[in-house]
């Protein structure tokens, strides 16, 4: 199949969606279950969500991701490949709302630095996930 001049197979076409939604579904169960409770920052787009979503808490931080990500997508379809640009968008609006919309409730973690490391692990098995497709999430993966 060929779409906006980029070839697609549907087979490879499903296991990368696959593996950027399954990747985003563990980021934001580290994100919104371990991350935002215990009120730590992450890097790059999602570390300034959560870092405006602390200063004004009535902002979602699924929310800002996506809008903080729009000028980070525009660019991207200039100078990067539509196919990567295309599951790209399928990542960030699957994160988006995700992040948004889903609150896992996880065992409380006491100690700040394991609850650190959880966090760490969680979130970068989901990015490890989703960079193994040929999409992104967004933000500085763009």
């Amino acid at each position: 199949m060929q779409l906006n001049g980029v070839w697609f197979n549907g087979s490879k076409t499903l296991s990368n969606l696959g593996l950027i939604a399954l990747g985003s579904l563990i980021f934001v169960i580290g994100l919104n279950g371990i991350l935002v409770p215990h009120g730590f920052l992450s890097g790059g787009v999602v570390g300034l969500s959560l870092l405006l979503h602390y200063l004004v808490p009535v902002a979602n931080v699924g929310v800002v991701y996506f809008l903080v990500n729009i000028p980070l997508f525009v660019l991207g379809w200039f100078n990067i490949s539509r196919r990567f640009m295309l599951y790209t968008l399928f990542g960030l609006l699957f994160f988006s709302l995700l992040a948004a919309t889903y609150f896992p409730v996880l065992p409380q973690i006491k100690d700040p630095i394991l609850a650190a490391l959880a966090g760490g692990v969680i979130c970068g098995t989901g990015e490890g996930l989703i960079l193994r497709s040929l999409g992104s999430a967004g933000g500085t993966d763009i």
